[in-house]
């Protein structure tokens, strides 16, 4: 099984400790391709990523309309079997992931989550995201899902119509529901590995200030009242998920 691992960047050298990440894997390395999917970065960018890729990795560099599209760019020159996407600020912290994937991969699944954590900017762990039982009463309760901890099939990616890259801030939210309410027509074998695989440090676009939170949380409310009404009072619980979350994280540290 060929695993790809996307990754969209643009000026932001902390992509190179992800791409280390990916090639610290205990996994036959001929069967992993790294493709940075990298957004127009200065040139002394693009030299150093360039210096950390190996010979089945790729660098592309194009202009694109942000982050969603650049995944969507990526995901279309993955070649594997099965797709990673991770963030520049992302990294794996589990050597053995891709064999647990395989394993599920070769019993048929084909959209496999793993637990994510959010970090501070030393990787000390912060919250821990688990990966959820893959159903629309989770959505309904406010419970989502981490798209840089999916490994989903080119195919699927295809049948889903990838993601929306016109809805900048709830473009994962949406593709997640698509597959949800679409699940059994394209086919979806969800899966989860239970352990916390993923690293993310927090601080992403949709979080790094206390009014993009509340400006990114209205037009998500927007968003769900005029594509699904039935998910409206589940946004008003996800703040009670994440505390409990954040409360596991700290529990576990102790």
């Amino acid at each position: 099984m060929k695993i790809s691992v996307v990754i969209p960047s643009f000026n932001d050298l902390r992509v190179l400790e992800t791409i280390e990440s990916v090639h610290r894997q205990e996994y036959d390395r001929s069967l992993i391709e790294v493709i940075v999917q990298d957004g127009g970065s200065d040139s002394s960018v693009i030299s150093s990523i360039s210096g950390a890729l190996g010979p089945l990795d790729s660098l592309i560099t194009e202009s694109d309309n942000g982050i969603f599209d650049g995944i969507n760019r990526g995901l279309k020159n993955a070649g594997g079997d099965i797709i990673l996407t991770l963030g520049t600020d992302d990294r794996i912290c589990d050597s053995s992931l891709f064999l647990k994937v395989r394993e599920l991969y070769d019993e048929g699944f084909n959209f496999i989550q793993c637990g994510l954590c959010y970090t501070d900017n030393n990787w000390k762990v912060i919250r821990k995201w688990p990966a959820r039982n893959f159903s629309y009463v989770n959505y309904l309760i406010g419970r989502q899902f981490a798209h840089f901890s999916l490994f989903c099939t080119p195919n699927l990616y295809e049948q889903l119509g990838y993601f929306n890259d016109k809805n900048p801030v709830n473009a994962d939210y949406e593709f997640f529901l698509k597959a949800l309410k679409r699940k059994r027509k394209v086919g979806i074998k969800p899966a989860s590995i239970p352990s916390f695989s993923i690293q993310m440090k927090i601080g992403g676009n949709s979080s790094k200030s206390l009014k993009k939170v509340i400006s990114s949380n209205l037009i998500m409310l927007r968003y769900i009242l005029k594509t699904d009404p039935l998910l409206f009072l589940g946004q008003f619980l996800k703040p009670f998920h994440k505390l409990v979350e954040f409360l596991k994280a700290r529990w576990s540290a102790d």
